[in-house]
């Protein structure tokens, strides 16, 4: 019978007694246990329901009553100062005032003017509005017009000149970004600015002249060059950078959104475009990505915007002005209040406010829990896919509980109620599937943790008394099976650290046909074949690179190779015939030898490795087996490193009355040919292609401790910004047919 199944059926047998045993035990405690237990959880359940509404409660009017003081506080400092209230009276600059406010306090989420004989006039940020966008293609002749997707549909962007704009807007606005305005395709081909007298009119018309230019062009461009998108971005395992991350994006999502939403009423207030004509919407791009920001006009800027207002009264502060919840068209609640300038006949109201979905959503963020308002009876949701659970909530069955449980659909839901102001019939409801919500509570993982604990004490001595029953009987019956087995472990051990000059095989008896047997005669080999493995590894390391000896080892040594993008480096000492002229040969290679080992130091430190060396030269690449985005950075690093090295070796061979020893360096990045080159049975791992040819050209015309790119790797931000790069000029390089720009780079 082979040894597992004898282990098997020996230790089966006797840990089947004590497991009858424990379960006998086990059940008689655990029942007595967790009835006491479960008479504890209902108890508590209650008072964390009611300790749990009251906090989200309190915490909820403190929210409100800072946002009411924000509110209040903003239309006291505009009502109270007569130049800013005045403003308000001319219904003609309605969306320029509306942008002032809006970008003077970004958390504001609603604005809208009122007054005699012009339509209201509001402006609205909900992030619902806010969408990616990102850059297809542009005109090949001109950078300012672009197509844009948004949402699966293309737009024609024109650039925006902030000069165009009033000069306190064009001084703000510039900055990182760059804004673009929207036309649909056959929008732009009927598209005529509209020349308005200004006072500054000899000033902005150049600027009108090189906008209608942008969109004739745009209206006759057929030739685009298409765009990949690009981005930075950056990730992290750490769960609190990630979350740092998240709210950092929304607050850059909610400045780009005011910032657009300015922009639309700046233009909307010139009145540059006919109404049909008016820009679609905009688009804000950061930097030099092609992915941003972008809002369309209809979701910013309204007419005619008609709300519903609801008074909240009951507050026990009396504030200047009357708080009101206003309810729009979209199903939006606001909380805010207005103030009413009048000077003579003329008189104008400025109503801003906060949406309520955006605190029940900072709320959901906080606990855990999706959250949606009621007001007089009407549900308000957020727009989540927990709306589908929501809308089914039984408004009516809840309407005399704080909190509980209630069935939706099938599904067992638990809520808590909040009414965080008197005298008005606002409500804000928390809900959560009930079985998450009761899993986690503290004192039901208390409770399992105790009754655990008293069936491991009274379970300790029936254990113990069991364990060593079988220990003792187990010692001497495992002992002769198992000792060959843990010799073998032994020298595994020793195999795994790399240590096979350490590998002692136990002895056993030939006649054993058993698995140890078996065991034994497979691990012989597999230490032969790994000691015969290390021989061969050693010698390669010692004539390639060991990343380089890795892939061949791996690969089946086949004639050919795969395109990959590799940063290439030569250099080469100078002058060095010269030299060696006056030099034995065993003093040309004692110093070629010191030499050539320093560089590689260098080489290694900096993750290249060696393709070769060729007398006085040597080749190294940066990049293989796997292209990273460092490799330019790290291939300069090396040069660098090699002349500052070379450098402190030419004191102490001066010092010895040595020929000092310099060497140039040339640098390029791009796609080569890399793999097994060579014949059938003699192959050499390399790398081909212009990008070689261009990097040995660039490293022969290299001056004495000269480094010399190309522009591929002069141009990465890396480089530039921590080394100092100097444009040399074209250079004609042997072999290659159209001249290329030369840097050279030098340490800072």
């Amino acid at each position: 019978m082979k040894i597992r199944y004898r282990l098997f059926l020996v230790l089966g047998a006797l840990f089947l007694v004590c497991y009858f045993i424990a379960v006998s035990i086990q059940a008689y405690v655990t029942k007595s246990s967790i009835k006491k237990a479960q008479d504890g959880v209902v108890q508590q359940l209650q008072e964390l329901q009611k300790e749990r509404r009251l906090q989200i409660e309190d915490l909820l009017a403190s929210i409100i009553a800072e946002k009411i003081s924000q509110i209040e506080t903003l239309l006291m400092a505009i009502s109270s100062y007569p130049p800013q209230s005045e403003l308000f009276l001319d219904g003609e600059k309605s969306w320029q005032n509306l942008g002032e406010v809006l970008y003077s306090n970004k958390w504001l989420d609603f604005l809208q003017q009122s007054n005699v004989g012009f339509s209201d006039k509001a402006l609205l940020v909900d992030p619902r509005y806010l969408n990616e966008a990102k850059i297809i293609a542009q005109a090949q002749d001109d950078p300012r017009v672009i197509k844009v997707e948004v949402a699966g549909k293309e737009w024609i962007g024109i650039v925006l000149p902030f000069e165009l704009l009033s000069a306190e807007v064009a001084s703000e606005q510039k900055g990182p970004f760059t804004p673009f305005i929207l036309f649909t395709q056959e929008q732009i081909s009927k598209l005529a600015i509209a020349r308005l007298p200004r006072e500054n009119a000899q000033d902005w018309a150049p600027i009108i002249d090189s906008l209608e230019e942008l969109i004739i062009k745009a209206s006759s461009q057929s030739s685009w060059q298409r765009i990949t998108p690009y981005s930075i971005s950056t990730s992290s395992e750490n769960g609190e950078v990630r979350m740092f991350d998240v709210h950092l994006q929304q607050w850059i999502k909610r400045f780009d959104q005011t910032v657009m939403t300015r922009l639309l009423s700046e233009l909307a207030s010139m009145k540059l475009f006919a109404e049909e004509s008016f820009p679609q919407g905009m688009v804000v791009f950061s930097g030099y990505s092609t992915l941003g920001h972008s809002l369309m006009a209809s979701d910013a800027l309204f007419q005619d915007f008609r709300l519903k207002k609801t008074p909240v009264t009951g507050l026990t502060k009396e504030f200047p002005f009357t708080p009101y919840i206003y309810t729009t068209c979209d199903e939006n609640l606001l909380l805010g209040s207005s103030f009413t300038a009048r000077l003579g006949d003329k008189h104008g109201e400025l109503a801003i406010g906060i949406s309520l979905r955006e605190i029940a959503q900072e709320l959901s963020k906080e606990f855990d829990m999706p959250f949606f308002c009621v007001l007089n009876g009407q549900m308000f949701l957020q727009g989540t896919e927990w709306d589908n659970v929501i809308q089914g909530f039984p408004l009516e069955k809840a309407a005399s509980q704080n909190s509980g449980i209630i069935d939706i659909d099938g599904k067992s839901v638990f809520f808590l109620k909040m009414k965080p102001l008197p005298g008005i019939d606002l409500e804000f409801f928390a809900v959560n599937y009930a079985e998450r919500e009761f899993a986690f509570l503290d004192y039901f993982e208390t409770g399992t943790k105790q009754v655990l604990s008293e069936i491991s004490e009274k379970m300790w001595l029936v254990a113990v008394i069991a364990m060593i029953c079988a220990l003792l009987f187990l010692n001497r019956f495992a002992k002769r099976i198992t000792e060959p087995v843990s010799k073998l472990a032994t020298a595994a051990g020793a195999v795994s650290l790399g240590k096979l000059h350490e590998v002692t095989l136990p002895k056993i008896r030939l006649d054993r046909k058993d698995e140890i047997h078996t065991l034994y005669s497979s691990f012989e080999k597999m230490v032969q074949s790994l000691k015969d493995q290390e021989k061969v590894r050693a010698a390669l390391n010692k004539v390639v690179s060991p990343t380089i000896a890795s892939e061949i080892l791996k690969s089946e040594m086949q004639l050919g190779g795969e395109k990959k993008k590799v940063c290439v480096w030569f250099a080469d000492i100078r002058g060095f015939t010269k030299m060696t002229e006056s030099m034995t040969p065993e003093e040309v290679i004692v110093m070629l030898n010191h030499c050539m080992t320093r560089v590689s130091h260098i080489i290694d430190e900096n993750n290249g490795i060696i393709d070769k060396y060729v007398g006085d030269e040597v080749m190294a690449l940066f990049g293989i087996p796997h292209p990273q985005e460092s490799d330019a950075v790290r291939a300069v690093a090396a040069a660098v490193g090699v002349q500052k090295l070379l450098n402190e070796w030419n004191l102490q061979r001066e010092a010895q009355k040595k020929p000092v020893v310099l060497m140039g360096v040339g640098i390029d990045i791009g796609d080569v040919l890399a793999g097994n080159m060579g014949a059938d049975d003699r192959q050499n791992y390399t790398v081909l292609g212009r990008h070689v040819n261009i990097a040995s050209r660039l490293c022969s015309i290299a001056a004495p401790g000269q480094i010399l790119v190309t522009e591929a790797v002069a141009s990465s931000s890396r480089v530039r910004d921590q080394y100092l790069v100097r444009e040399v000029g074209k250079e004609t390089l042997k072999g290659i047919r159209e001249p290329i720009t030369v840097y050279e780079v030098q340490a800072k």
